[in-house]
Protein backbone atom coordinates (compact mmCIF):
# COMPACT_ATOMS: atom_id res chain seq x y z
CA UNK A 1 0.00 0.00 0.00
CA UNK A 2 1.30 3.47 -0.89
CA UNK A 3 0.86 6.76 0.92
CA UNK A 4 -0.29 9.92 -0.77
CA UNK A 5 -0.69 13.49 0.40
CA UNK A 6 -4.25 14.79 0.42
CA UNK A 7 -5.16 18.40 1.03
CA UNK A 8 -6.63 19.03 4.47
CA UNK A 9 -9.85 20.52 3.07
CA UNK A 10 -10.61 17.23 1.31
CA UNK A 11 -9.77 15.18 4.39
CA UNK A 12 -12.12 17.24 6.54
CA UNK A 13 -14.95 16.90 4.05
CA UNK A 14 -14.38 13.19 3.49
CA UNK A 15 -14.21 12.61 7.24
CA UNK A 16 -17.67 14.16 7.63
CA UNK A 17 -18.97 11.83 4.87
CA UNK A 18 -17.61 8.62 6.34
CA UNK A 19 -14.41 6.63 6.60
CA UNK A 20 -11.64 8.61 4.90
CA UNK A 21 -9.79 5.55 3.59
CA UNK A 22 -12.96 4.11 2.06
CA UNK A 23 -13.89 7.44 0.49
CA UNK A 24 -10.41 8.03 -0.98
CA UNK A 25 -10.23 4.46 -2.30
CA UNK A 26 -13.64 4.85 -3.98
CA UNK A 27 -12.63 8.18 -5.54
CA UNK A 28 -9.37 6.78 -6.90
CA UNK A 29 -11.16 3.72 -8.26
CA UNK A 30 -13.80 5.89 -10.01
CA UNK A 31 -11.13 8.15 -11.48
CA UNK A 32 -9.06 5.19 -12.68
CA UNK A 33 -12.07 3.52 -14.30
CA UNK A 34 -12.99 6.81 -15.99
CA UNK A 35 -9.47 7.37 -17.34
CA UNK A 36 -9.19 3.80 -18.64
CA UNK A 37 -12.63 4.06 -20.25
CA UNK A 38 -11.58 7.28 -21.99
CA UNK A 39 -8.38 5.61 -23.22
CA UNK A 40 -10.33 2.63 -24.58
CA UNK A 41 -12.77 4.94 -26.37
CA UNK A 42 -9.91 6.88 -27.95
CA UNK A 43 -8.14 3.72 -29.11
CA UNK A 44 -11.39 2.25 -30.46
CA UNK A 45 -12.03 5.42 -32.47
CA UNK A 46 -8.55 5.18 -33.98
CA UNK A 47 -9.06 1.46 -34.67
CA UNK A 48 -12.29 2.31 -36.53
CA UNK A 49 -10.46 4.92 -38.64
CA UNK A 50 -7.99 2.25 -39.77
CA UNK A 51 -10.86 -0.16 -40.48
CA UNK A 52 -12.51 2.49 -42.65
CA UNK A 53 -9.27 3.29 -44.48
CA UNK A 54 -8.58 -0.37 -45.30
CA UNK A 55 -12.21 -1.48 -45.46
CA UNK A 56 -11.74 -4.45 -43.13
CA UNK A 57 -11.04 -5.37 -39.52
CA UNK A 58 -7.52 -5.58 -38.12
CA UNK A 59 -7.73 -9.37 -37.99
CA UNK A 60 -8.82 -9.63 -41.64
CA UNK A 61 -6.11 -7.18 -42.68
CA UNK A 62 -3.39 -9.18 -40.89
CA UNK A 63 -4.69 -12.41 -42.42
CA UNK A 64 -4.71 -10.93 -45.93
CA UNK A 65 -1.23 -9.44 -45.60
CA UNK A 66 0.16 -12.77 -44.46
CA UNK A 67 -1.62 -15.00 -46.97
CA UNK A 68 -2.58 -13.00 -50.08
CA UNK A 69 0.35 -11.78 -52.21
CA UNK A 70 -2.01 -9.98 -54.61
CA UNK A 71 -3.48 -8.02 -51.71
CA UNK A 72 0.01 -7.03 -50.53
CA UNK A 73 1.03 -6.02 -54.04
CA UNK A 74 -2.07 -3.85 -54.36
CA UNK A 75 -1.31 -2.29 -50.97
CA UNK A 76 2.20 -1.37 -52.09
CA UNK A 77 0.73 0.38 -55.14
CA UNK A 78 -2.28 2.07 -53.53
CA UNK A 79 -1.12 2.61 -49.93
CA UNK A 80 2.67 2.93 -49.90
CA UNK A 81 2.68 3.67 -46.15
CA UNK A 82 0.61 0.62 -45.26
CA UNK A 83 3.40 -0.97 -43.22
CA UNK A 84 3.65 2.12 -41.01
CA UNK A 85 -0.13 2.25 -40.82
CA UNK A 86 -0.37 -1.33 -39.64
CA UNK A 87 2.11 -0.63 -36.83
CA UNK A 88 -0.12 2.22 -35.59
CA UNK A 89 -3.23 0.12 -36.15
CA UNK A 90 -1.76 -2.78 -34.17
CA UNK A 91 -0.89 -0.42 -31.32
CA UNK A 92 -4.50 0.81 -31.19
CA UNK A 93 -6.08 -2.59 -31.64
CA UNK A 94 -3.93 -4.32 -29.03
CA UNK A 95 -4.24 -1.30 -26.77
CA UNK A 96 -8.01 -1.75 -26.69
CA UNK A 97 -7.52 -5.38 -25.66
CA UNK A 98 -4.88 -4.58 -23.03
CA UNK A 99 -6.77 -1.68 -21.47
CA UNK A 100 -10.02 -3.66 -21.46
CA UNK A 101 -8.27 -6.44 -19.54
CA UNK A 102 -6.89 -3.88 -17.09
CA UNK A 103 -10.35 -2.38 -16.64
CA UNK A 104 -11.82 -5.83 -15.96
CA UNK A 105 -9.05 -6.52 -13.46
CA UNK A 106 -9.87 -3.31 -11.59
CA UNK A 107 -13.62 -3.81 -11.73
CA UNK A 108 -13.35 -7.33 -10.33
CA UNK A 109 -10.90 -6.46 -7.54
Amino acid sequence: MASIAVREIYLETLHSLGDISTEVEAAIRRHTVERISDKIASLRAEDRRWEEKYDCSYEVFREKTSSDPDFVERLHREQPTWELDVAHWEFCHKGVQDWTQELQRILTS
